[in-house]
């Protein structure tokens, strides 16, 4: 049920005392009014509190303003861009935490092989050995689109999907895996899924539907990497935004040693007026699932329950201010109220959304094209 209930407008509210919890969410003020699509804003404590515990060495501290594209450049923070390098640039007009996103900008027509494909991030620069790694690996990214056009079915060899993550491996097809968005005729895919090349790809239906532009999807992958069958079962698993898509097995992992890492590896099939944007944000490795950066929802009942609560697309994320667009699909006419799940698992008291307030001015962080 879609509802688009008459506007609630929130207050500055609150609920819990600031000794509570050393880590605990606390929101403060909610502002803006509240109605399907329109833009609030939080503000409180310790709403993301980013828990980097288990993150490879390599986001962590050789490369510590990576995940956040904080760097100077992408180059400066590690990142490598073979066959797209004037593409691939920090911004700071559009972002999710922090003060700068990923742009990668793309036009025209590409074809096979790579160089004409796109083969845009490659983490860490030079790819190469993944060594040392652990037996699970756990990757997240925050990415948003503006697309004019989407990649179309049966486009060169076939090869028309958006390969959107790449784990690779020197020892060949079954050792490596795709994480791709299964095309959808041009239009806006509706599925993702994955192969390790030696098996068909395996579809699942994206949650909310067809990918929109100008949001921010939280994506999350976890696949095991192989050491000669010692590792089995294999585990593949994805989320997108918060919700479990799959949990499935591999008859093998991926290899110990690899060609690498790749962020939106290719695509094809595109006209020659193809215009694209995407930024990335909050992109991290672990050896554990690291989840959101900070997990918005809204439900009807002053009880929390998972399964009658509605993920909030962020819009902006940070430990003391945070933006995202209201959605109330399912709820009804409410009342409504908000919790904010920070990082490190610790979730706010319900915030109760009441009916007196100020609407905000156009959030800065947003860029239309």
């Amino acid at each position: 049920m879609n509802q688009k209930p008459t506007s609630y407008v929130l207050a500055a509210l609150g609920l819990l005392p600031a000794f509570a919890f050393a880590v605990t969410p606390i929101p403060t003020s909610v502002l803006g009014t509240v109605q399907q699509g329109l833009t609030v804003t939080i503000t409180g404590t310790s709403m993301v509190q980013e828990d980097r515990t288990n993150w490879d060495p390599w986001f962590k501290t050789t490369h510590p303003n990576a995940s956040g594209m904080e760097g100077s450049s992408p180059v400066a923070d590690g990142y490598d861009s073979p066959y797209s390098a004037p593409d691939l640039t920090y911004v700071v007009d559009v972002k999710l935490m922090g003060t700068k996103s990923m742009l990668m900008h793309d036009q025209g027509v590409h074809t096979w092989p790579p160089g004409g494909g796109r083969r845009t991030v490659i983490w860490p620069a030079g790819a190469g050995n993944q060594a040392g790694l652990p037996k699970d690996v756990y990757f997240r990214i925050y990415t948003r689109w503006n697309w004019n056009e989407w990649p179309r079915n049966g486009g060169t060899l076939g090869n028309s999907e958006l390969k959107f993550w790449w784990q690779g491996s020197d020892l060949g097809p079954g050792y490596e895996v795709f994480w791709n968005f299964q095309p959808n005729n041009g239009n806006a895919p509706t599925r993702f899924g994955y192969t390790n090349e030696s098996d068909p790809f395996q579809w699942y239906d994206i949650p909310g539907g067809a990918l929109q532009n100008n949001k921010w999807y939280l994506i999350e992958t976890h696949a095991v990497l192989h050491n000669n069958g010692n590792n089995a079962p294999y585990v593949v698993e994805a989320w997108i935004n918060n919700q479990l898509l799959f949990s499935n097995s591999m008859t093998r992992g991926i290899g110990p040693t690899g060609a690498g890492w790749a962020l939106a590896v290719n695509y094809w099939a595109m006209s020659a007026a193809f215009d694209g944007y995407q930024w990335n944000d909050g992109m991290a490795l672990s050896s554990t699932r690291i989840g959101p950066a900070s997990l918005i929802e809204i439900g009807n009942s002053s009880t929390y329950n998972p399964n009658n609560v509605v993920y909030q697309f962020p819009e902006f994320l940070s430990d003391t201010s945070s933006q995202f667009k209201v959605n109330l699909t399912g709820l009804g006419a409410g009342p409504y109220f908000l919790w904010v799940t920070n990082n490190r698992g610790e979730r706010s008291l319900p915030f109760s959304l009441t009916s007196t307030s100020t609407t905000l001015p156009p959030p800065p962080n947003l860029r239309l094209q």
